[in-house]
């Protein structure tokens, strides 16, 4: 899923936020995922934030993964699997379903626009949310 320095300003991207878009990817285009990737990296979270409430959840990415290990933030435009657990120092979300082998946990809060799903706990800091059901083995 693209998303466009257009669709940006469509939904009224603020300044600071446009122009790190613009410097990042001077092309003025973008993968959903990309981006995201690129503000959890950068410690960007309230901007990856505002891009999925936009955006919303890209029906059709689902990433799979052994594990979510030393990192602040992970963000992803659909769906989460991973086969082992989760840890992330502050925020992990989903627009689709969060589902873990292992525990989740999150220093802040984790999201998900679908279901959570963990082998064993999922712990969070601030809170959880999800769009669907929350299952801990």
């Amino acid at each position: 899923m693209q998303i466009t320095k257009e669709q940006l300003k469509a939904w009224n991207a603020c300044d600071d936020g446009y122009a790190l878009f613009e410097s990042h990817f001077p092309e003025g285009h973008a993968e959903y995922q990309t981006i995201l990737n690129t503000l959890a990296d950068e410690d960007f979270p309230d901007y990856a934030n505002w891009l999925m409430d936009r955006a919303g959840c890209d029906e059709h990415a689902v990433i799979e993964i052994d594990a979510i290990t030393n990192r602040k933030h992970f963000f992803a435009a659909g769906s989460i699997v991973i086969k082992a657990s989760a840890v992330v120092t502050w925020t992990l979300r989903a627009g689709g379903r969060i589902k873990a082998g292992g525990s989740i946990e999150a220093g802040d809060g984790i999201e998900a626009g679908g279901s959570i799903e963990a082998g064993r706990g999922i712990k969070a800091g601030d809170g959880i949310k999800t769009g669907r059901g929350i299952k801990a083995g």
